[in-house]
């Protein structure tokens, strides 16, 4: 089991983070020139990479996404006309001015056409050409986004059959070779899980070809929060990595599965990528355009037993009060000081690496990452039947910490704030049963 982090402008993980395997690069956020230069591999949890070639991005909005679309154009496969993407310069400042501009016009070139026919193919060269040069570990193909729940998915499969003949004649070094789903949450929401044809059809037909594995992103339009709530999404998700799993996959990754990727673990995948960011944690397409959540995001306090987050300014201080400061404790180095002022009655505010202040996420993100490649390494070692003893034990101890969330804030006479979510907990629980119950029927 593996825990990827993302590549966005920067490296988003902290220095000295345990138990990150290693980083999944995305075409949205780095360029291709970023991301081929040798001093790009030099860095922290990069002597493992992925790369999500992010077809499914094609129809983005050039004027409403700009910067993205402008990284996006520095790839083959993202049609820009005649747009130059490199310009001849023998300055960096040279280059930066011709990136500034590109940046401006990528709205006259960027024409959101989906590739069609032969030109797939050469699509599906690029990719796998690409992902040679980074150096991945594996090849992911490109793969659109699948937005019909009716979808015969001639166009998905055209992709997936023409990413595996380029892959296999781009794969020198025998790697690997994950066909890509894309699927949005639109194709899953309101449909029983166990009930949904396309989901049968999807493993159906990428179990039947030559592939090594499946690299699956969900497109979360309807989630505000950080967290998952959608039951039927949940459960959909579920099912793929489970489904997957027992066709024969040997390796089941999922990019962008917030959390929730931690129970997607428990039922069969492999690996999972996602960040601290909420745009990071969720494939959402607004979050495509914030430039940079850094200098503005503020830390907040994740319990694993809790399956959530903590606000750190409102919420963490009701919760000592309380007496239930126990119940939410998760000890990581990161987390022994602010567990120990808190224990003696000091407010947050008053623990410098953990004060409620815009851009003082360090510590915040550094905990994030050790608990849940902590716990994915711990679910490695379990068999199937623990595994699933895991997950009712966690997601049952995290419905009930939800509840007596809700308890201490009702006392308090104040509402939760938005980053302590505790609408998804019960959801999750009660849909792992469902999944155990019915997955062999």
């Amino acid at each position: 089991m593996s825990l990827y982090g993302i590549e966005g402008f920067k490296q988003s993980i902290p220095p000295g983070v345990e138990y990150v395997s290693g980083s999944l690069v995305i075409p949205s956020r780095r360029t291709l020139e970023s991301a081929t230069k040798k001093e790009f591999r030099k860095g922290e949890y990069r002597a493992r990479l992925l790369f999500d070639p992010q077809v499914y991005l094609t129809s983005l909005d050039p004027v409403r996404f700009r910067s993205r679309c402008a990284s996006l154009a520095s790839y083959a496969w993202f049609d820009c006309g005649d747009l130059e993407f490199k310009k001849t310069a023998k300055s960096r400042a040279g280059q930066r001015a011709w990136d500034e501009k590109r940046w401006k016009i990528i709205h006259e070139y960027w024409t959101g056409k989906m590739s069609e026919g032969d030109d797939i193919g050469a699509d599906a060269s690029a990719i796998a050409a690409t992902q040679r040069t980074v150096g991945c570990e594996a090849m992911v193909l490109g793969a659109p986004l699948t937005t019909n729940p009716n979808s015969d998915l001639a166009v998905e499969l055209e992709w997936l059959d023409r990413g595996i003949a380029a892959a296999s004649k781009q794969n020198l070094l025998g790697l690997p070779v994950l066909g890509s789903v894309a699927l949005s949450e639109r194709v899953l929401t309101g449909i029983d899980p166990f009930e949904n044809t396309l989901i049968d059809t999807i493993v159906d037909q990428f179990s039947t070809r030559k592939i090594d594995g499946v690299y699956v992103v969900i497109e979360l339009g309807s989630v505000n929060g950080y967290y998952l709530a959608d039951k039927q999404v949940f459960g959909a998700m579920l099912r793929l990595a489970d489904a997957f799993k027992r066709s024969g996959m040997k390796r089941v990754v999922f990019g962008y599965p917030t959390v929730a990727g931690l129970a997607l673990m428990l039922a069969g995948a492999d690996a999972i990528c996602l960040g601290w960011y909420r745009s990071e944690r969720r494939l959402r397409f607004e979050d495509l355009a914030e430039d940079d959540e850094g200098g503005i995001a503020r830390p907040a306090y994740y319990c694993h037993k809790f399956a959530s987050e903590i606000h750190l300014g409102a919420d963490l201080m009701k919760v000592v009060k309380a007496g239930k400061l126990e119940l939410f404790a998760d000890e990581t180095e990161f987390t022994k000081g602010l567990l120990r002022a808190l224990r003696d009655g000091t407010d947050p505010k008053d623990v410098p690496p953990w004060r409620y202040e815009p851009g003082n996420h360090r510590f915040a993100r550094s905990h994030f990452y050790t608990v849940i490649g902590r716990e994915a390494r711990y679910i490695a070692k379990l068999a199937r039947r623990q595994r699933f003893e895991y997950a009712k034990r966690w997601l049952s101890d995290a419905a009930e910490r939800a509840t007596i969330m809700t308890a201490i804030a009702a006392e308090n006479g104040e509402p939760l704030q938005d980053r302590t979510e505790v609408l998804h907990q019960h959801g999750w629980m009660d849909t792992f049963e469902d999944f155990v119950n019915r997955r062999d029927k």
